[in-house]
């Protein structure tokens, strides 16, 4: 198993959920790690870059009891750093009025159902994002920055590079048109908003490198 919690933790301001481990009841049902009335294990790793550059980020060794159909137990096994630890959690199945079935886990700490789980660098147990008091990278963005990683997403679901000097890719085959045409419309509102922000920044420089140059103040 690799060791978890090695990386730094971000100092005083909140943690983010970008910097975490997440596990979600969607990996446990892709996974088909439910097996009612059985049981099943394996392993989950979390790598980050691709290729040669590919590091692990983590991995757990899981076994799941599924008691029936709608209750199972999950144990998840880790380390961290050179001590195992071992988090016991509870999922179940609730019936959602437009039918079939949907899973959630029990968080260990705060009994809530959650959809996800999170384990932040250094810590030894998976828990709800309410519990961590987890914030979003994107909460602490500017606008453009925003607006920035929007418009490169967009791309990448096109199956482009996130490079915005590339033209607009075509449809693809599986997407419908009206889908495409609201990815479209916005990816064309966050360059204008990009596009807006850009001047209002060079405006700010040249006032700054102006008055720098009549001797008012340096600039920063």
């Amino acid at each position: 198993m690799g060791g978890i919690g090695s990386g730094r933790g971000l100092g005083p301001t909140r943690r983010t959920v970008e910097g975490c481990l997440v596990l979600s009841a969607a990996d446990v049902l892709v996974g088909q790690w439910i097996c009612t009335g059985g049981s099943s294990s394996g392993t989950m790793t979390w790598v980050t870059g691709d290729g040669s550059d590919a590091q692990i980020r983590g991995q757990i060794f899981y076994n799941v009891c599924s008691i029936d159909s709608s209750c199972a137990q999950l144990r998840l096994v880790f380390r961290i750093g050179e001590r195992v630890v071992t988090n016991a959690v509870a999922m179940e199945a609730t019936s959602p009025n437009f039918g079939g079935r949907r899973w959630w886990f029990d968080c260990p700490k705060t009994g809530r159902r959650s959809l996800k789980l999170y384990l932040p660098p250094g810590e030894a147990s998976f828990a709800c994002r309410k519990f961590y008091r987890l914030a979003y990278t994107s909460q602490r963005q500017s606008v453009f920055e925003r607006a920035l990683r929007r418009a490169r997403k967009t791309r990448q679901k096109l199956g482009q590079r996130p490079s915005l000097l590339d033209p607009f890719p075509p449809k693809p085959p599986r997407i419908w048109w009206k889908t495409y045409s609201r990815m479209l419309a916005n990816a064309n509102r966050d360059q204008r908003l990009l596009l807006q922000e850009s001047h209002s920044r060079f405006a700010k420089l040249q006032k700054r490198l102006a008055k720098a140059a009549s001797g008012d103040s340096p600039v920063a």
